[in-house]
């Protein structure tokens, strides 16, 4: 099963037969049966016919919609009551300080640990010099102190500063483990984001939010009713909670993948009006397969004597919190690699 993307300005994505069929003008740029298809991801300068739209909702495969920056912004989602009285457990936690505080403690403590290992592994990598390993080591021991304060936090205000703390703390030396002299980090920019590496990590952070969204709502979830994010219009503070444990494991580890080695060039990188950077087509191409792949290599799950993919994990942390709200486990395991 894969994931179709669509970015290519001017294309449209048509039905023929039991197949999609990606054009422009008179050239096929791909063909897809539907039976391999978990999800089509459309961009803003692309289109898709109504019967095509027709097919993947039949056939319940997710259309996402998002913008040039990849910014989810819709998707068509079939028709479903069968998750009602999870839902009504959803709202209800909402208004229950008590459990909505231990899931987003739990959340937050598989972000820093999970970023935690990321500097674990490069401090045992081979070529680092001895000033890189002390700038790591304190680096380290600051993420596992932000950790142990989200432990003992007894606030959402509380939890959310040792969040904010830890990811400071790893973004300070994210460039560190930048082996590649053509690219750089330095500080942690969003919108919009003003160097390619910066550019890379929201492009992905996006394209998580929008598998976490369909993970969510596949397991009967609402997207946009969250526990550590709180609730904000037009915000899916429950996939932007879901996504937290993975931002370190698929897309930080994509991006330093590709950068050190030197699969991306800087000449693939423009700035628009305002600062922002953007990828061009054929490296937001190279980004999209590297996440692929990366979403779908083998790990074994923390808690649960099981081989999954990182795709699929999300939807089992989704499933895990489900049960949580339905009382049937205590509280919310994250996953957290070793």
């Amino acid at each position: 099963m894969t994931t179709l993307y669509v970015s290519t300005e001017g294309a449209i994505v048509r039905l023929v037969d039991e197949r999609l069929t990606v054009m422009k003008d008179k050239e096929r740029l791909a063909d897809m049966p539907l039976h391999k298809l978990e999800s089509v991801v459309l961009f803003t300068s692309a289109s898709i016919t109504p019967a095509a739209m027709q097919a993947l909702a039949e056939r319940r495969i997710d259309l996402c919609f998002t913008n040039y920056y990849g910014r989810f912004f819709a998707r068509l989602q079939p028709s479903d009551s069968a998750h009602v009285r999870l839902r009504r457990a959803q709202y209800r936690a909402l208004d229950d300080e008590s459990l909505r505080l231990k899931i987003a403690r739990a959340i937050v403590i598989g972000k820093l640990n999970n970023q935690r290992i990321i500097l674990l592994r490069a401090r045992r990598s081979d070529n680092i010099t001895s000033e890189k390993a002390k700038l790591f080591s304190s680096a380290i021991e600051r993420m596992r102190q932000a950790s142990r304060g989200a432990r003992l936090a007894a606030t959402l205000d509380e939890i959310r500063g040792h969040e904010g703390a830890g990811a400071a703390t790893y973004f300070s030396v994210f460039n560190e483990m930048i082996l590649n002299p053509d690219f750089s980090f330095s500080t942690r920019t969003k919108q919009p984001p003003l160097d390619p590496v910066n550019a890379m990590l929201s492009f992905g952070y996006s394209m998580l939010a929008k598998d976490a969204i369909s993970a969510s709502s596949m397991v009967g979830l609402d997207p946009f009713a969250g526990y550590l994010h709180g609730e904000r219009y037009n915000q899916p503070s429950l996939a932007l909670d879901l996504m937290e444990e993975f931002r370190p494991l698929i897309v930080d580890t994509t991006v330093l993948a590709l950068v050190n080695r030197r699969q991306l060039k800087p000449e693939g990188f423009s700035k628009q009006l305002g600062g922002a950077i953007l990828m061009d087509d054929d490296t937001r191409k190279i980004f999209l397969r590297a996440y692929e792949e990366r979403k779908r290599t083998e790990v074994k799950h923390p808690h649960f004597a099981t081989t999954t993919n990182y795709m699929y994990a999300i939807e089992m942390q989704a499933r895990i919190i489900s049960k949580v709200l339905l009382g049937q486990i205590e509280s919310y395991i994250p996953f957290i690699v070793k």
